[in-house]
């Protein structure tokens, strides 16, 4: 990768999974996550990576996955109309 070489990409504290998100977070057991970065697909409605856009993911992470003081960075475009929606969404749930 860009952002560290080999340095990053090689040291054991990172792990890079490229699966479905909800299904890895919702049965991962083990340790709690300082941080989390995903780059999720488009908010298409009925699409793959809809539940990422979904108040009962993010309180899943924040809830039970992340560490105290963990960091959830997301990356993902925007769903026109859905995107004003999907802001007031993360807002209320950061509340």
């Amino acid at each position: 990768p860009q952002w560290g070489g080999d340095k990053v990409f090689n040291d054991p504290r990172l792990q890079i999974h490229y699966t479905d998100a909800f299904a890895f977070m919702e049965n991962y057991k083990s340790d709690t996550f300082d941080v989390v970065i995903m780059d999720i697909s488009d908010p298409i409605e009925c699409g793959p990576g809809i539940v990422l856009y979904t108040q009962e993911f993010y309180r899943m992470v924040k809830n039970e996955k992340l560490s105290e003081g963990g960091v959830l960075v997301t990356q993902g475009e925007g769903g026109g109309g859905q995107q004003r929606k999907g802001r007031i969404r993360e807002e209320n749930l950061l509340c």
